[in-house]
């Protein structure tokens, strides 16, 4: 309430209408006849109300669109994870059937793709 008093007195005083006995009679018009402070927070209020409802929306949409990026992102990782178990397992087999691995490196790699696929399941679950 005083800010919007000491800021009309200030645009007075810059604009000069402040000089003299007809300045100060001015300013007593100028402020009879601006809108009683009342209704201000009333129309103020329904601009703060509407801009809150604006910004809700907004917000909104920005987290749904996040949640589509992040969506999107998890796909990707899913299906790259997906593809280097499928690589894993297929060089697993032919090592497998060549003869030519030790037992104990087919057992770590047998490890890891187990690693693997229980990573990617989480992933798939949430």
């Amino acid at each position: 309430m005083k800010r919007a008093v000491y800021w009309m007195i200030g645009c007075l005083l810059l604009n000069g209408s402040l000089s003299g006995a007809t300045g100060i009679s001015a300013l007593s018009t100028r402020l009879q006849s601006s809108p009683p402070i009342q209704e201000m927070p009333a129309t103020l209020g329904g601009q703060f109300y509407a801009m809150n409802a604006y910004l809700s929306v907004l917000t909104k949409r920005m987290a749904e669109e996040r949640a589509r990026e992040m969506n999107v992102d998890r796909q990707r990782r899913l299906e790259a994870e997906t593809n280097r178990l499928v690589g894993l397992v297929n060089e697993l087999t032919r090592d497998v059937r060549s003869d030519k691995v030790a037992p104990l490196d087919l057992s770590r790699r047998a490890a890891e793709i187990e690693k693997l696929a229980h990573s990617v399941q989480d992933r798939m679950k949430g």
